[in-house]
């Protein structure tokens, strides 16, 4: 499986919400072997504040997001729909040059072309 940049995907986590989607640009760069994602925590009830929730009790996170609090298995399942969308500039390679201009969230897909 290859994604492009720029590409954003579905996240549904069973153990947050078992309806709840909602979409999130990749960071990797494209042919890494990891999926990553940036998720910024709105506040404590919403999906990301849950998300972050989550992913502070489970161990290993890197970094740790609470230290001291008690660990507890990391997630069963996460479930992606997905990709949609592509890089807005085709193949940045093929450029000597290329300006990436983002603000805010906006900035997130840029990540995997930088």
């Amino acid at each position: 499986f290859q994604f492009q940049a720029g590409q954003y995907y579905y996240l549904r986590l069973p153990e947050v919400s078992s309806l709840e989607s909602h979409p999130f640009s990749a960071v990797s760069a494209p042919g890494a072997s990891t999926l990553r994602f940036v998720i910024k925590d709105m506040g404590p009830g919403t999906f990301t504040g849950k998300v972050r929730a989550l992913a502070a009790a489970s161990p290993g996170s890197d970094p740790p997001l609470d230290p001291g609090k008690a660990a507890r298995p990391a997630p069963t399942a996460v479930q992606l729909d997905g990709p949609y969308g592509s890089s807005m500039i085709g193949r940045p390679q093929e450029y000597r040059v290329v300006y990436l201009i983002g603000g805010g969230v906006g900035v997130t897909p840029l990540v995997s072309l930088a």
